[in-house]
């Protein structure tokens, strides 16, 4: 990805963040915060799922799947749109897939 986004003469930062652990999370967003400019577009697509019977699945799985999944996002939204609720008009847009990792 990082290739071809530079071979059209732009930019590109990678990232690796464990969005179900909540400090690495905020430490993630620390991170794009100090090195980027304001974000003018996020697009959440993070997810997983963890398969088991449910009357097996595990308290800790289900946590696990509801952090990445729903609560990272709200959390990015929140954290990196300050921008937004001073009327500037980004765009964000959250999606989670259940075939990401598991």
């Amino acid at each position: 990805m990082a290739a071809a986004v530079r071979a059209r003469g732009r930019r590109f930062r990678g990232y690796a963040c464990d969005f179900s652990d909540r400090p690495a999370l905020y430490a993630f967003i620390a991170a794009v915060q100090a090195e980027c400019p304001p974000i003018d577009i996020l697009v959440n697509n993070a997810g997983t799922i963890l398969r088991q019977p449910a009357a097996e699945h595990p308290e800790e799985n289900w946590d696990k799947v509801l952090e990445t999944n729903l609560s990272a996002q709200s959390v990015l939204t929140r954290e990196l749109g300050h921008i937004w609720w001073r009327g500037v008009g980004p765009s964000t847009t959250s999606s989670s897939s259940a075939s990401g990792a598991s």
